[in-house]
Protein backbone atom coordinates (compact mmCIF):
# COMPACT_ATOMS: atom_id res chain seq x y z
CA UNK A 1 0.00 0.00 0.00
CA UNK A 2 1.60 3.01 -0.82
CA UNK A 3 0.99 5.44 2.18
CA UNK A 4 3.90 8.00 1.96
CA UNK A 5 5.60 9.27 5.56
CA UNK A 6 5.54 12.97 6.80
CA UNK A 7 7.13 14.88 9.83
CA UNK A 8 4.63 14.56 12.36
CA UNK A 9 5.30 17.91 13.22
CA UNK A 10 3.27 19.61 10.12
CA UNK A 11 0.08 19.36 12.01
CA UNK A 12 -0.28 22.65 13.78
CA UNK A 13 -3.47 22.61 14.57
CA UNK A 14 -3.51 19.69 16.51
CA UNK A 15 -1.04 20.92 18.69
CA UNK A 16 2.54 19.34 16.94
CA UNK A 17 4.03 21.98 17.01
CA UNK A 18 4.49 21.61 20.66
CA UNK A 19 8.19 20.06 22.01
CA UNK A 20 8.30 15.95 21.76
CA UNK A 21 6.39 14.33 24.28
CA UNK A 22 7.53 10.91 25.42
CA UNK A 23 5.51 10.06 28.30
CA UNK A 24 3.51 6.97 26.14
CA UNK A 25 6.59 5.47 25.69
CA UNK A 26 6.54 4.31 29.64
CA UNK A 27 3.16 3.07 29.03
CA UNK A 28 4.23 0.49 25.88
CA UNK A 29 4.56 -3.43 26.22
CA UNK A 30 6.95 -5.14 24.53
CA UNK A 31 4.92 -5.90 21.59
CA UNK A 32 3.69 -1.95 20.96
CA UNK A 33 7.43 -1.38 21.41
CA UNK A 34 8.60 -3.62 18.55
CA UNK A 35 6.18 -2.51 16.50
CA UNK A 36 7.25 1.19 16.92
CA UNK A 37 10.87 0.31 16.54
CA UNK A 38 9.92 -1.43 12.82
CA UNK A 39 7.70 2.06 12.11
CA UNK A 40 10.74 3.97 13.13
CA UNK A 41 13.57 2.27 11.58
CA UNK A 42 15.04 1.73 8.01
CA UNK A 43 15.02 -1.20 5.33
CA UNK A 44 16.18 -4.38 6.19
CA UNK A 45 15.46 -4.00 10.22
CA UNK A 46 13.43 -6.20 12.25
CA UNK A 47 9.66 -6.20 10.78
CA UNK A 48 6.81 -6.91 12.87
CA UNK A 49 4.79 -10.13 11.60
CA UNK A 50 1.62 -11.71 11.94
CA UNK A 51 2.01 -15.70 13.70
CA UNK A 52 3.20 -18.58 11.71
CA UNK A 53 5.60 -16.09 9.79
CA UNK A 54 9.37 -16.66 10.21
CA UNK A 55 11.23 -13.79 11.59
CA UNK A 56 14.58 -12.50 13.28
CA UNK A 57 14.73 -11.59 16.42
CA UNK A 58 15.26 -7.51 17.49
CA UNK A 59 19.46 -6.86 17.83
CA UNK A 60 19.76 -7.13 21.59
CA UNK A 61 17.33 -9.70 22.23
CA UNK A 62 17.86 -12.48 24.32
CA UNK A 63 16.69 -15.14 26.80
CA UNK A 64 12.84 -14.48 27.21
CA UNK A 65 13.03 -11.34 25.60
CA UNK A 66 13.91 -13.31 22.60
CA UNK A 67 11.47 -15.61 22.42
CA UNK A 68 8.55 -12.91 23.18
CA UNK A 69 9.85 -11.02 20.28
CA UNK A 70 9.48 -13.97 18.33
CA UNK A 71 6.31 -14.15 15.74
CA UNK A 72 4.43 -11.46 17.21
CA UNK A 73 0.64 -10.62 16.24
CA UNK A 74 0.13 -7.00 15.26
CA UNK A 75 -2.96 -6.21 17.75
CA UNK A 76 -5.41 -3.10 17.66
CA UNK A 77 -4.18 -1.63 20.99
CA UNK A 78 -0.30 -2.22 19.55
CA UNK A 79 -1.39 -0.23 16.65
CA UNK A 80 -2.71 2.43 18.03
CA UNK A 81 -0.24 2.77 20.65
CA UNK A 82 2.47 2.83 18.07
CA UNK A 83 0.96 5.47 16.00
CA UNK A 84 0.35 7.72 19.23
CA UNK A 85 3.62 7.41 20.19
CA UNK A 86 5.05 8.63 16.79
CA UNK A 87 2.83 11.76 17.15
CA UNK A 88 3.40 12.45 20.21
CA UNK A 89 7.51 12.60 19.89
CA UNK A 90 7.34 14.86 16.52
CA UNK A 91 9.18 12.39 15.13
CA UNK A 92 9.67 12.24 11.10
CA UNK A 93 11.53 9.19 11.04
CA UNK A 94 8.71 7.37 10.01
CA UNK A 95 9.63 4.24 7.12
CA UNK A 96 7.04 4.29 4.45
CA UNK A 97 7.30 0.80 3.52
CA UNK A 98 6.49 -0.66 6.84
CA UNK A 99 3.77 1.74 7.70
CA UNK A 100 2.61 0.29 4.45
CA UNK A 101 2.92 -3.04 5.18
CA UNK A 102 1.46 -2.94 8.51
CA UNK A 103 -1.66 -0.58 7.22
CA UNK A 104 -1.61 -3.70 4.39
CA UNK A 105 -2.35 -6.31 7.49
CA UNK A 106 -4.50 -3.93 9.23
CA UNK A 107 -7.04 -4.38 6.23
CA UNK A 108 -6.39 -7.51 5.14
CA UNK A 109 -7.22 -9.22 8.59
CA UNK A 110 -10.12 -6.43 8.89
CA UNK A 111 -8.76 -5.48 12.45
CA UNK A 112 -10.53 -1.88 11.81
CA UNK A 113 -13.86 -3.90 13.30
CA UNK A 114 -12.33 -4.25 16.32
CA UNK A 115 -11.35 -1.01 17.20
CA UNK A 116 -13.18 1.17 19.90
CA UNK A 117 -14.45 4.63 18.68
CA UNK A 118 -12.21 6.52 20.46
CA UNK A 119 -9.25 4.13 18.77
CA UNK A 120 -10.77 4.76 15.44
CA UNK A 121 -10.98 8.80 16.09
CA UNK A 122 -7.20 8.77 17.30
CA UNK A 123 -6.06 6.37 14.51
CA UNK A 124 -7.84 9.05 11.70
CA UNK A 125 -6.18 11.65 13.37
CA UNK A 126 -2.51 10.42 13.87
CA UNK A 127 -2.64 8.54 10.34
CA UNK A 128 -3.41 11.70 9.15
CA UNK A 129 -0.37 13.75 10.89
CA UNK A 130 1.99 10.76 9.49
CA UNK A 131 0.92 10.22 6.10
CA UNK A 132 1.06 13.25 3.21
CA UNK A 133 -0.61 10.20 1.04
CA UNK A 134 -3.64 8.00 1.98
CA UNK A 135 -4.31 5.29 -0.32
CA UNK A 136 -8.35 5.89 -1.21
CA UNK A 137 -9.04 1.94 -0.03
CA UNK A 138 -7.40 3.31 3.58
CA UNK A 139 -9.99 6.13 3.80
CA UNK A 140 -12.65 4.28 2.35
CA UNK A 141 -12.16 1.48 4.80
CA UNK A 142 -11.65 3.99 7.99
CA UNK A 143 -15.09 5.75 7.15
CA UNK A 144 -16.75 2.63 6.42
CA UNK A 145 -16.03 2.01 10.28
CA UNK A 146 -16.83 5.32 11.34
CA UNK A 147 -20.33 5.06 9.40
CA UNK A 148 -20.85 2.03 11.83
CA UNK A 149 -20.01 3.43 14.93
CA UNK A 150 -21.19 7.09 14.24
CA UNK A 151 -23.66 7.77 16.93
CA UNK A 152 -21.15 6.47 19.27
CA UNK A 153 -18.30 9.22 19.01
CA UNK A 154 -18.52 12.28 21.17
CA UNK A 155 -17.80 15.45 20.23
CA UNK A 156 -13.59 15.94 20.58
CA UNK A 157 -14.26 12.48 18.69
CA UNK A 158 -15.93 13.50 15.94
CA UNK A 159 -13.87 17.10 15.49
CA UNK A 160 -10.39 14.48 15.19
CA UNK A 161 -12.22 12.53 12.45
CA UNK A 162 -13.63 16.12 10.58
CA UNK A 163 -10.35 17.55 10.84
CA UNK A 164 -8.36 14.57 9.95
CA UNK A 165 -10.51 13.63 6.49
CA UNK A 166 -10.01 17.09 5.74
CA UNK A 167 -6.00 16.05 5.51
CA UNK A 168 -6.21 12.72 4.02
CA UNK A 169 -9.06 13.04 1.37
CA UNK A 170 -10.48 15.32 -1.57
CA UNK A 171 -13.75 16.35 0.46
CA UNK A 172 -14.22 19.36 -1.67
CA UNK A 173 -14.72 17.45 -4.72
CA UNK A 174 -17.69 15.66 -5.12
CA UNK A 175 -16.49 12.90 -6.97
CA UNK A 176 -13.07 11.98 -5.59
CA UNK A 177 -14.47 11.84 -1.99
CA UNK A 178 -17.04 9.02 -3.25
CA UNK A 179 -13.94 6.91 -4.14
CA UNK A 180 -12.81 7.46 -0.16
CA UNK A 181 -16.27 5.96 1.06
CA UNK A 182 -17.60 9.87 1.72
CA UNK A 183 -20.82 9.90 0.18
CA UNK A 184 -23.48 12.61 0.56
CA UNK A 185 -25.41 9.53 3.21
CA UNK A 186 -22.14 9.70 4.61
CA UNK A 187 -21.88 13.11 5.29
CA UNK A 188 -25.46 13.60 6.51
CA UNK A 189 -24.59 10.80 9.35
CA UNK A 190 -21.77 12.76 10.27
CA UNK A 191 -23.76 15.63 10.66
CA UNK A 192 -26.83 14.03 12.20
CA UNK A 193 -24.08 12.65 14.70
CA UNK A 194 -22.65 16.27 15.48
CA UNK A 195 -26.23 17.38 16.00
CA UNK A 196 -26.83 14.71 18.86
CA UNK A 197 -23.73 14.99 20.37
CA UNK A 198 -24.39 19.21 20.51
CA UNK A 199 -27.98 18.44 21.93
CA UNK A 200 -26.67 16.90 24.74
CA UNK A 201 -24.26 18.43 25.58
CA UNK A 202 -26.28 22.34 25.38
CA UNK A 203 -28.99 20.13 27.51
CA UNK A 204 -26.82 19.41 30.20
CA UNK A 205 -24.97 22.83 30.64
CA UNK A 206 -28.46 24.57 30.90
CA UNK A 207 -29.91 21.91 33.08
CA UNK A 208 -26.45 22.61 35.18
CA UNK A 209 -25.48 18.56 34.91
CA UNK A 210 -22.57 18.34 32.82
CA UNK A 211 -21.87 14.98 32.85
CA UNK A 212 -20.09 15.56 29.09
CA UNK A 213 -16.75 17.96 29.25
CA UNK A 214 -17.78 21.18 27.62
CA UNK A 215 -15.60 20.78 24.08
CA UNK A 216 -13.07 23.81 23.71
CA UNK A 217 -13.85 26.13 20.46
CA UNK A 218 -11.44 24.44 17.63
CA UNK A 219 -13.35 20.79 18.60
CA UNK A 220 -16.39 22.89 17.97
CA UNK A 221 -14.66 24.50 15.32
CA UNK A 222 -13.84 21.96 13.19
CA UNK A 223 -17.33 20.06 13.55
CA UNK A 224 -17.98 22.40 10.48
CA UNK A 225 -14.88 21.59 8.19
CA UNK A 226 -16.60 18.86 6.49
CA UNK A 227 -19.23 20.40 6.18
CA UNK A 228 -18.39 23.33 4.94
CA UNK A 229 -16.08 21.66 2.52
CA UNK A 230 -19.48 19.95 1.05
CA UNK A 231 -21.59 22.91 1.56
CA UNK A 232 -23.92 21.17 3.28
CA UNK A 233 -25.12 22.77 6.65
CA UNK A 234 -26.41 21.31 9.39
CA UNK A 235 -30.47 21.43 9.66
CA UNK A 236 -31.64 24.46 11.35
CA UNK A 237 -31.87 23.10 14.50
CA UNK A 238 -28.33 22.00 13.99
CA UNK A 239 -27.03 25.27 13.76
CA UNK A 240 -29.17 27.02 16.65
CA UNK A 241 -27.32 23.84 18.90
CA UNK A 242 -23.94 24.75 17.72
CA UNK A 243 -24.18 28.15 18.24
CA UNK A 244 -25.69 27.85 21.77
CA UNK A 245 -22.43 25.49 22.39
CA UNK A 246 -20.14 27.65 21.20
CA UNK A 247 -21.51 30.52 23.21
CA UNK A 248 -21.36 28.17 26.36
CA UNK A 249 -17.82 27.28 25.57
CA UNK A 250 -16.75 30.86 25.19
CA UNK A 251 -14.08 30.84 27.94
CA UNK A 252 -12.45 27.81 25.56
CA UNK A 253 -12.38 30.06 22.23
CA UNK A 254 -8.48 30.72 20.42
CA UNK A 255 -7.77 33.03 17.47
CA UNK A 256 -7.69 29.95 15.34
CA UNK A 257 -11.27 28.98 16.19
CA UNK A 258 -12.71 31.97 15.55
CA UNK A 259 -10.65 32.56 12.52
CA UNK A 260 -11.79 28.83 11.13
CA UNK A 261 -15.53 29.61 12.91
CA UNK A 262 -15.80 32.73 10.33
CA UNK A 263 -14.28 31.03 7.27
CA UNK A 264 -16.79 27.93 7.47
CA UNK A 265 -20.18 29.98 7.69
CA UNK A 266 -18.72 32.14 4.77
CA UNK A 267 -18.51 28.52 3.20
CA UNK A 268 -21.85 27.46 4.17
CA UNK A 269 -23.67 31.16 3.42
CA UNK A 270 -24.98 30.93 6.83
CA UNK A 271 -25.23 34.26 9.07
CA UNK A 272 -23.98 33.98 12.54
CA UNK A 273 -26.61 35.06 15.00
CA UNK A 274 -26.15 38.58 16.39
CA UNK A 275 -25.09 36.53 20.14
CA UNK A 276 -22.21 34.68 18.43
CA UNK A 277 -21.33 37.00 15.66
CA UNK A 278 -20.70 39.59 18.97
CA UNK A 279 -18.91 37.31 20.83
CA UNK A 280 -16.29 36.19 17.58
CA UNK A 281 -15.85 40.00 16.70
CA UNK A 282 -15.07 40.86 20.92
CA UNK A 283 -12.50 37.81 20.62
CA UNK A 284 -10.93 39.36 17.70
CA UNK A 285 -10.97 42.87 18.73
CA UNK A 286 -9.43 41.56 22.66
CA UNK A 287 -7.03 39.30 21.53
CA UNK A 288 -5.67 40.44 18.14
CA UNK A 289 -2.28 40.50 18.69
CA UNK A 290 -2.44 36.83 18.89
CA UNK A 291 -3.40 36.27 15.33
CA UNK A 292 -0.92 35.88 12.59
CA UNK A 293 -1.35 36.51 8.57
CA UNK A 294 -3.30 33.53 8.06
CA UNK A 295 -5.74 34.04 10.95
CA UNK A 296 -6.26 37.98 9.98
CA UNK A 297 -6.65 37.13 6.63
CA UNK A 298 -9.73 34.58 7.20
CA UNK A 299 -10.95 36.77 9.68
CA UNK A 300 -11.13 39.88 6.93
CA UNK A 301 -11.83 38.08 4.23
CA UNK A 302 -15.38 36.79 5.94
CA UNK A 303 -15.87 40.01 7.09
CA UNK A 304 -16.23 41.12 3.60
CA UNK A 305 -18.11 37.68 2.48
CA UNK A 306 -20.29 38.43 5.65
CA UNK A 307 -21.00 41.92 4.89
CA UNK A 308 -20.18 42.32 8.94
CA UNK A 309 -20.68 45.72 9.97
CA UNK A 310 -17.36 46.14 12.38
CA UNK A 311 -16.64 49.14 14.66
CA UNK A 312 -14.49 51.78 13.34
CA UNK A 313 -12.19 50.37 16.58
CA UNK A 314 -12.06 46.91 15.23
CA UNK A 315 -11.39 48.09 11.17
CA UNK A 316 -8.50 50.22 12.81
CA UNK A 317 -6.48 47.93 14.84
CA UNK A 318 -7.27 44.94 12.52
CA UNK A 319 -5.90 47.35 9.75
CA UNK A 320 -2.84 48.45 12.45
CA UNK A 321 -2.30 44.70 12.74
CA UNK A 322 -2.20 44.10 8.99
CA UNK A 323 0.60 46.90 8.30
CA UNK A 324 2.79 45.20 10.97
CA UNK A 325 2.87 41.55 9.93
CA UNK A 326 2.91 43.03 6.34
CA UNK A 327 6.21 44.89 7.30
CA UNK A 328 7.57 41.92 9.09
CA UNK A 329 10.97 40.41 7.52
CA UNK A 330 9.78 36.34 7.87
CA UNK A 331 6.48 37.70 5.61
CA UNK A 332 5.85 35.78 2.82
CA UNK A 333 5.04 37.67 -0.33
CA UNK A 334 2.08 35.52 -1.25
CA UNK A 335 1.10 35.54 2.28
CA UNK A 336 1.42 39.12 1.89
CA UNK A 337 -0.52 40.00 -1.32
CA UNK A 338 -3.46 37.63 0.41
CA UNK A 339 -4.00 39.70 3.79
CA UNK A 340 -3.32 42.94 1.76
CA UNK A 341 -6.41 41.83 -0.70
CA UNK A 342 -8.53 40.66 1.97
CA UNK A 343 -8.24 43.72 4.36
CA UNK A 344 -9.00 46.19 0.96
CA UNK A 345 -12.27 43.64 0.44
CA UNK A 346 -13.02 44.22 4.32
CA UNK A 347 -12.44 48.22 3.79
CA UNK A 348 -14.24 48.48 0.92
CA UNK A 349 -17.38 46.21 2.68
CA UNK A 350 -17.41 48.29 5.60
CA UNK A 351 -17.95 51.62 3.48
CA UNK A 352 -20.53 50.19 1.61
CA UNK A 353 -22.19 49.31 5.10
CA UNK A 354 -21.28 52.55 6.54
CA UNK A 355 -23.21 53.90 3.67
CA UNK A 356 -26.53 51.72 3.76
Amino acid sequence: MACYAAASGSGGASGMGSPPDLSALNKLDLSSAMLLANLMGGPGQQQFRPPGSSSSTMPGADGEDEAAAADVPLTVPDFVQALECIVRSNSSEVNPEQLGEVLDEVLTRNLLAEFTPQQLAATFKNLSLICSGMPEELTAALADQAAAKMTSFDVPQLANIGWALMRMAPVADAEARQCCGLSDGWVQSYSAACEQQLALIVEQQQQQQPRVPLPTGQQLANLLLVPAAVQQPFSAQGVQLFEQAVLLAERRLCSMAVAQLLTCYVRLQLQPQQALLSLLLRHVEEDLQLYDHDMITQVAAAGAALQLRLPNSLLADMTERAAMLQASQQADPYDVQLLQAAMDRLARAAVAAAAV
